[in-house]
């Protein structure tokens, strides 16, 4: 299963993410949802533009997926360029996992990782590599409009 996340302010990249699912459903065979980011913060976070939300909204899945491999989401792709900032002043981007160190600009990173950490002791200490482990394959497209969205090409 794999899961699409778009955002709401750009309708091109519903239809673009909607096209690419289609690829995957008749090349691959994968299930696949096209879900927009918006309507997850909605329901995950009260509207409120939140990482945790997408993750949340992930791990909804894994958790009644009940251990069933078949069940479980296996890839996430993130549809929309990255930012650090919440607060839907820019339109069309998802936002990022900061690390604590973002002050630091030795130190600092950013990560789409924090969304594939599924499992009940996962995501509270995203520092800790060793004990945590990614559970889906999660890739971003870093696009901005709707000419970098095209997958047809």
């Amino acid at each position: 299963m794999v899961r699409l996340f778009t955002t709401e302010y750009n309708f091109q990249f519903n239809i673009f993410g909607e096209a690419l699912a289609q690829f995957h459903r008749n090349k691959n065979g994968l299930r696949v949802a096209v879900v927009d980011y918006d309507k997850v913060c909605n329901e995950f976070s009260s509207g409120t533009n939140d990482i945790t939300a997408m993750r949340n909204f992930v791990k909804m899945f894994y958790d009644r997926a009940a251990g069933n491999i078949a069940e479980m989401p296996r890839y996430l792709l993130l549809f929309g360029d990255g930012t650090f900032e919440n607060k839907n002043i820019s339109t069309n981007l998802l936002p990022t996992y900061q690390s604590i160190e973002t002050f630091n600009l030795i130190d600092t990173y950013v990560a789409d990782d924090y969304f594939g950490l599924l499992d009940d002791n996962e995501g509270a200490n995203v520092t800790n590599t060793t004990a945590e482990k990614v559970d889906v394959g999660i890739g971003r497209i870093p696009c901005n409009d709707a000419t970098s969205t095209n997958c047809s090409r």
